[in-house]
């Protein structure tokens, strides 16, 4: 019998591999070509186990280096035992980036009013990137309403869209920064000039591991928006090709008097 297949692995995301066909044996070409669907809950708990194995190799060669470190007494060796470390920091580092992309997200929210949010997010925003952010050109019009949020996780979430517009726009160009509270959401638009669209904006972030960006994995926008769904949130894209505008739209819902007993 089939193994069982849980209804939240039946609900996610599959990814799509080319699978193995029996005339392939003894090298003969195949005769017809199939596919296989992965669930991506199951993608996930591979690379998940995989990054902890492999960071922990790395954490032992860090170890090593820094035993033989007390060892040396050459002074150009010690410096080149240095940088061996730092490389070993810095694909750790990276590795753990990268899996942190498969969590599938769940928010622990606080309650708190839009305006303590927004300075912390564009407080933090300004530290993530601070050339970058002074392209972003703001309008800013919110008062006392409340939102329901997982601080880092938003953050994380709004700042990916940010990454985007930051490297995909023109150079140079002001990116516009338009936060409004509106039909009951938060709301977040970033007005970029963007001429030329690679795919289909409806399609942007629905499916992990497609990127259009040198050297991206392609799960940036996609983990952006299971975040913005752990809060009810959503994204949408819009693009005019006359004006060569892109606008980015986050809606975050608002927390009730009724919910925060206001």
């Amino acid at each position: 019998m089939p193994p069982s297949v849980s209804l939240s692995e039946r609900l996610q995301p599959k990814i799509v591999l080319p699978s193995f066909n029996m005339a392939q044996i003894g090298g003969k070409m195949p005769v017809d070509t199939d596919e296989l669907e992965v669930p991506f809950t199951r993608v996930a708990k591979f690379v998940r186990q995989l990054s902890h194995d492999v960071r922990n190799h790395l954490g032992s060669m860090d170890l090593q280096s820094a035993y033989i470190a007390e060892l040396i007494t050459d002074p150009e060796a010690a410096s080149e035992l240095k940088k061996l470390r730092s490389m070993i920091s810095v694909a750790a580092k990276s590795i753990q980036t990268i899996s942190s992309h498969f969590w599938l997200p769940q928010a622990h929210p606080l309650t708190l009013s839009v305006e303590i949010f927004f300075q912390d997010f564009q407080d933090r925003l300004t530290k993530l990137f601070p050339e970058e952010s002074t392209r972003l050109k703001w309008d800013v019009e919110i008062s006392s309403e409340v939102v329901s949020v997982d601080i880092e996780m938003m953050f994380t979430a709004l700042s990916e869209f940010c990454r985007n517009a930051f490297y995909f726009s023109e150079a140079g160009q002001p990116i516009g920064a338009r936060v409004r509270c509106e039909d009951e959401s938060f709301v977040i638009e970033l007005r970029e000039k963007r001429a030329a669209i690679d795919a289909p904006v409806e399609t942007w972030g629905s499916t992990p591991l497609v990127t259009t960006r040198r050297g991206g994995f392609g799960l940036g926008l996609f983990h952006a928006r299971q975040m913005l769904a752990a809060h009810g949130a959503h994204v949408e894209f819009d693009h005019n090709p006359d004006a060569g505008i892109l606008t980015t739209r986050v809606m975050l819902p608002l927390v009730s008097e009724n919910e925060h007993g206001g």
